[in-house]
């Protein structure tokens, strides 16, 4: 392994914690690893980083992530190394603090898929036919297990997802993003999913609204990459397995429960639909409605004004956070509007999100020009310095820069210095304007 002076995310970790898989990576491959590192690795090798990869996996399950993280179930968590999905993640960075996704590389070496539980069979009117589906079927094609001997295939799998980790290296490492694979939690808690999927079976109000939801424009969620899309034989069910039809998204909301549950965090659906199901459950076990769900249209309408390609960069995220009190402020400031804007159509929600953020847009603009002047004097100042033999070194210690402003041996007049920084340094923003501004400098 190569030394490195890159920071870690176990520098920022409590003492004790397990490290997450992007430290087991950068430790392996002793820096950031390119395409041709992967090409040149073999079955053996993959077996190695396979179990490094599980060993720090397995250390977390039950084991929280940091504070004020939200979990925005597997539709984001499951799929955001993808570039389809990027842009919702991108748009959870604006809002959530923290969030908590899967692990691409720790559920692609999960090797215990026989624990994984079996859903039952449905059959059809008439018996003639039996379907099968559950998490195995859906999952167990795209696990090293399954492709071992395809030493390409992992290849390729294996890259693509530790791309995206690295990629997103700034926002682990400061802990707004936490990796967790779902898996052995599936397995560690099986008992306890299978007795909420069989409750929510046994449950009238689960049931109806279920149907409902399947019947509308917004199906629920069955796994992390598939909503709806269920199959009906055209004699329907036989009547015994009737009940039954709708155990995939009763499987799916209590396994995401369970996932959210012992990493500590909150689970925030992404739908209507499924912010529905999890209220209908809360009320099934006479628990207060707190369900909320991701306010993805305003998000939406916030990133087209200040992020309109959708591509927010790990650094910017980052930059977002620099202040906890500023960031707090922004989180209220669109937790207000979100609730301001709930009956609004799409046209009206843009022109109160203008309305809103433009006037301070505005304002970042006008005291960011200030900036601009200093750095357009400060050139000008240079060029009419004064020739002394004495070294640069009070100008990058006023700045904080560290670079000498004028070339050693030439000095800008003290009183001029000194006159320039207080007239145009650069703004102290706060609140809001602070984190706007850590976006649309980018």
């Amino acid at each position: 392994m190569s030394e490195s002076t890159e920071e870690t995310d176990a520098e920022f970790a409590p003492p004790g914690e397990p490290i997450s898989t992007l430290t087991v990576l950068e430790n392996y491959f002793g820096t950031t690893p390119k395409r041709e590192d992967l090409h040149a690795m073999h079955s053996r090798d993959f077996d190695e980083l396979a179990k490094l990869v599980l060993s720090s996996s397995d250390a977390q399950v039950d084991t929280p992530v940091p504070p004020g993280s939200y979990y925005p179930g597997g539709w984001v968590a499951g799929n955001w190394r993808y570039q389809a999905a990027r842009g919702d993640l991108n748009l959870l960075l604006l809002y959530y603090p923290r969030i908590l996704v899967h692990d691409p590389v720790a559920e692609f070496f999960f090797r215990d898929m026989n624990r994984v539980p079996e859903l039952r069979s449905i059959r059809s009117g008439n018996k003639s036919m039996t379907m099968s589906a559950g998490p195995r079927e859906w999952m167990d094609g795209s696990t090293y297990s399954n492709l071992r001997d395809n030493t390409e295939v992992v290849r390729e799998y294996l890259w693509e997802m530790i791309e995206a980790i690295f990629d997103m290296a700034p926002l682990i490492k400061r802990s707004v993003i936490s990796l967790r694979s779902q898996w052995p939690v599936i397995v560690d808690r099986k008992h306890q999913i299978l007795t909420s999927m069989r409750h929510d079976i046994n449950s009238q109000r689960m049931q109806e609204f279920a149907n409902q939801a399947n019947a509308s424009d917004d199906p629920l969620l069955i796994w992390d990459h598939i909503r709806g899309l269920k199959v009906t034989p055209s004699e329907g069910v036989w009547k015994v397995d009737r009940r039954w039809e709708n155990q995939y998204e009763f499987f799916y909301l209590a396994k995401t429960l369970a996932l959210a549950d012992s990493a500590g965090v909150k689970y925030v659906p992404s739908a209507e639909s499924d912010l529905g199901l999890l209220q209908t459950k809360l009320e099934s076990l006479g628990q207060a409605n707190v369900g909320v769900r991701q306010p993805l249209s305003l998000l939406s309408e916030v990133a087209r004004l200040l992020v309109p390609d959708f591509q927010l960069s790990a650094k910017t995220a980052v930059d977002m956070r620099q202040s906890e009190d500023s960031f707090d402020e922004w989180r209220r400031h669109l937790s207000r509007l979100a609730r301001e804007s709930r009956e609004d159509d799409p046209a009206e929600l843009r022109q109160r999100v203008e309305d809103e953020f433009v006037p301070v847009l505005n304002r970042i603009r006008n005291k960011t020009k200030r900036s601009k002047v200093m750095a357009s004097a400060m050139k000008e100042q240079s060029a009419t310095a004064i020739l002394t033999g004495t070294p640069a070194v009070a100008a990058p210690l006023l700045f904080g820069t560290g670079k000498p402003l004028v070339t050693l041996g030439v000095v800008t007049t003290g009183n001029v210095l000194q006159w320039m920084w207080k007239a145009y340094r650069p703004p102290s923003l706060g609140g809001t304007e602070a984190v706007m501004a850590s976006i649309v400098r980018k």
